[in-house]
């Protein structure tokens, strides 16, 4: 898989498409390696993260960036409760951030990239939440979303063109960078005299990005990154209950 997703990079608009008359049994596993391959290299890049950075910090600095992600989690958890942070965590999320950040490279209406873009915008930006918490955000997209991606579906059937060649790579681009350096606000509060360390915690939600754009791009869904994004979410989920971190 690290050949096809290198080439993809490359020229992501070649794949729009390619795979996407695939029948559901060839598509479901297509997902099921694609959570084990995204799975798998974000251990070897958290493990690179921890020899190479984080012990070194943590040894000349007594810094520890991870000590963040890990208070932020407890806060959350105990703030909305374990039920309302599994289905956060496993479903919410992983719906509004492929929305967010997949289905612009799907859009087929020039209107639908305009709202996708503005919900791009958002997410990483988070305007929203300086009028409405997070859960009637979610309350109020969340449905807004569905309908979008019925319309959008109806839409691909009579062939209306997606973003112009020379603009849809950038985007792509840009998706998976965004996608990636959002989750930087999941270590908050951010040492600035180590920022420029942060980009490496989030190398996991960087490969995340290109596995999701791909099954995105490759498959003309925005359902098949969904069951991806969920799946690696409520694995990790799973494997932290097992390990009691």
């Amino acid at each position: 898989m690290i050949k096809i997703l290198f080439k993809f990079l490359q020229n992501p608009y070649s794949s729009f498409g390619k795979d996407q008359r695939e029948t559901v049994t060839e598509k479901l596993d297509f997902v099921k390696r694609a959570i084990l391959f995204c799975i798998g290299s974000a251990f070897v890049a958290l493990i690179l993260v921890v020899f190479l950075i984080e012990m070194p910090i943590k040894s000349l600095l007594n810094i520890s960036i991870f000590a963040n992600l890990s208070h932020n989690r407890h806060a959350f958890r105990e703030s909305v409760g374990p039920t309302r942070a599994v289905l956060d965590i496993c479903l919410a999320a992983p719906f509004f951030e492929e929305g967010a950040f997949r289905f612009i490279l799907i859009a087929k209406s020039r209107c639908l990239q305009i709202i996708s873009l503005l919900l791009m915008l958002d997410a990483i930006t988070s305007f929203h939440s300086f009028f409405i918490s997070s859960l009637q955000y979610y309350i109020v997209v969340m449905p807004v979303l569905f309908m979008l991606f019925f319309y959008n579906l109806f839409l691909i059937k009579t062939g209306e063109q997606v973003l112009q060649r020379g603009f849809y790579n950038f985007t792509c681009w840009f998706s998976i960078i965004s996608f990636g350096l959002v989750h930087i606000g999941n270590f908050t509060p951010i040492n600035g005299s180590l920022i420029f360390l942060y980009p490496f915690y989030v190398l996991p939600q960087l490969i995340y990005g290109v596995v999701l754009s791909y099954a995105a791009i490759n498959y003309k869904s925005i359902i098949l990154p969904f069951l991806i994004h969920a799946g690696i979410n409520s694995l990790m989920e799973v494997l932290k209950v097992l390990t009691g971190n």
